[in-house]
């Protein structure tokens, strides 16, 4: 992959951010690129690209989304940390887990956590059906977020256990969102949840348009979610 500066990239995408942010980004950018080489973390065709669908596309959930200090979110299904990585760098008083199953994508992002200095990220490599019940993760979350993990359906559940009564879940989907809404609506009884709350935008170099599916939990997840390793993928709510 060809890099381009990120600052460039900016301003053409009209993102304020700054020196220091873009700095640590484009550092970021290089550090995954290398990393990609060895580990397939996700498929790159260009540093445009790169910048539009993975590191715009995150910050702009910080747009939308209030980040306050002091709180706690999780990535799940983070593979080499996206879009942890990005919202860490754009909010740094802001502890995150990265959490994925495959523990060499795992190490690299621990790789790049040291390369970068960041102290506001750890990892953790599980599968979600066990952190969802175990009490160091379950309901200790502000936010949870998630991005081409899962149908919505088999999402909510492994999601939704990690987050704290008041806190949100954010599902981060593309142009079939409705159709997904649909499809969850058992889900969302079985885990006394409401219907989210969605914000819109589009990704630079007309590369898509996003949605951000935000739940609200009000009440806690009942015990038996998340089901056991499997379930719920073979059986979706």
């Amino acid at each position: 992959m060809e890099l381009i500066p990120f600052e460039t990239f900016c301003k053409e995408a009209g993102l304020s951010i700054t020196c220091k942010k873009v700095e640590l980004i484009n550092r970021f950018t290089q550090l995954f690129a290398k990393n990609n080489e060895l580990v397939n973390l996700t498929k790159i065709h260009s540093c445009v690209e790169f910048y539009s669908k993975h590191i715009v596309d995150a910050l702009m959930v910080s747009e939308l989304i209030d980040f306050k200090d002091g709180m706690k979110v999780a990535d799940i299904g983070s593979g080499g940390g996206l879009p942890g990585f990005p919202l860490a760098i754009s909010n740094p008083n802001v502890s995150f887990l990265l959490v994925d199953s495959v523990q060499k994508k795992m190490h690299c992002a621990d790789n790049m956590i040291e390369a970068l200095g960041l102290n506001n990220i750890k990892t953790l490599s599980e599968r979600l059906e066990v952190v969802g019940q175990d009490p160091q993760y379950r309901e200790q979350f502000d936010i949870v977020i998630a991005r081409a993990l899962a149908p919505l359906p088999v999402l909510l559940e492994l999601a939704m256990p990690l987050v704290k009564v008041g806190g949100i879940f954010v599902a981060m989907k593309g142009p079939k969102y409705l159709e997904e809404i649909n499809d969850a609506v058992n889900a969302m009884q079985a885990l006394k949840l409401n219907i989210p709350r969605t914000e819109r935008y589009e990704l630079p170099e007309d590369l898509g348009k996003r949605h951000l599916l935000i739940f609200d939990k009000q009440k806690p997840t009942p015990s038996q979610y998340p089901r056991r390793i499997g379930v719920p993928n073979k059986k979706p709510l």
